[in-house]
């Protein structure tokens, strides 16, 4: 694969929009792609816009290699900013070169003309609210074959094998209301909410890198003099700890209850996300994979915890480890850019990897 048919590809790609939920008209283009360019190998795709792509004839245990569709920007087009060294659009670092990459290594792998035991996947639902969407539907279809997954995100030299856990919550508070001067005194919903996210920041030992909350947004009210009626925020809890997951949901259930009928105060929360905790063995192959592959070509590597695609097949039972393809900053602003000279390296890591693991996968771990 040359770079230029990357940057070729990533630009037909970026211009296509994919925010989450809203991902199909570029799934759409990557399906007729790859139904055009790979010369054998089975391309399928759900209704969500969900690909995968099964080289190995449809039998025997296989590696799934993943990359996220969306993107966090609500944009239908875009366009690729360039400049010396870098192309910026939203998206283009996160995950779209992701993408790209394994498009191009998919088509070259098929122009190998014989079965690989390797499923491409590439998935819808990664970002802001999808709540891992896409990765759960491919675990389900895939569980029983997948010998492991191989998530593209991140740096060229970061890599993760533990995946951060959260729960997401709408939590409304709701009063009666009214007037600001006559009925000063009666249950204000706004102020009922900042005091309960004060009361939140004490209820646990938060620690960073272990536990954390995050109140994301914040609506409510209607006018300066009108005591809120309703107050609705979005929160955010993490930690790499399942059990305090759970304790945080039993500790809401508590707090629910705390405004039972009758108080002139309601609190209801709806859960709206979860992304299972958990973490790959630091001995797994898949592991080892990343680092002799680091080792063969002089590459960096620094391992961290993360919050992505793998946290579905970790929780799905199958064994999963994240690592990037390129270099770039800004993920998740309009001013994200992808580093130009780490395709290349991207191109050779892939390939690097791919070719290990077949290697050592050659004697039959692609047999039922």
């Amino acid at each position: 694969m040359a770079v230029d048919s990357v940057l070729s590809l990533l630009e037909e790609l970026v211009t296509i929009g994919a925010p989450t939920f809203h991902e199909k008209r570029r799934s759409d283009f990557m399906v007729a792609w790859l139904k055009r360019e790979l010369p054998m190998g089975e391309v399928g795709q759900d209704e969500a816009g969900n690909i995968w792509v099964d080289l190995s004839g449809g039998e025997g245990k296989v590696l799934l290699v993943d990359a996220h569709i969306d993107t966090v920007f609500p944009h239908e087009t875009l366009e690729v900013r360039k400049e010396a060294g870098r192309w910026h659009a939203p998206g283009v670092y996160d995950n779209t070169v992701s993408c790209a990459q394994l498009m191009l290594w998919l088509k070259r792998a098929a122009e190998a003309g014989r079965p690989l035991p390797v499923i491409g996947v590439f998935t819808v639902g990664e970002e802001g609210e999808g709540n891992l969407a896409g990765v759960r539907a491919m675990a389900k279809r895939f569980k029983d074959r997948a010998l492991g997954a191989l998530v593209l995100d991140l740096s060229l030299r970061e890599a993760a094998r533990e995946a951060i856990g959260s729960v997401r919550y709408e939590l409304t508070f709701s009063t009666k209301g009214g007037h600001s001067w006559n009925h000063f005194g009666e249950p204000n919903a706004i102020h009922e909410a900042a005091r309960w996210i004060g009361r939140l920041e004490k209820a646990f030992p938060w620690e960073r890198g272990l536990r954390s909350f995050n109140v994301g947004t914040i609506e409510g009210g209607t006018g300066i003099n009108v005591i809120a009626a309703a107050a609705r925020f979005k929160l955010d809890v993490r930690s790499l700890q399942p059990a305090f997951l759970e304790a945080f949901r039993r500790w809401l259930e508590g707090e629910l209850a705390a405004y039972p009928e009758g108080s002139g105060v309601a609190l209801l929360a709806r859960e709206i996300g979860y992304r299972e905790a958990g973490v790959l063995e630091e001995n797994h192959p898949l592991v080892k994979l990343v680092e002799e592959t680091h080792r063969e070509l002089a590459l960096p590597l620094e391992w961290q915890a993360l919050s992505t695609n793998s946290n579905g097949y970790l929780g799905a039972g199958i064994p999963s480890v994240v690592t990037g393809v390129a270099d770039g900053s800004g993920v998740h602003t309009e001013q994200e850019y992808l580093e130009l000279d780490s395709v290349a390296t991207g191109e050779r890591k892939l390939a690097a990897m791919m070719e290990r693991w077949l290697k050592q996968n050659a004697g039959g771990a692609g047999k039922e």
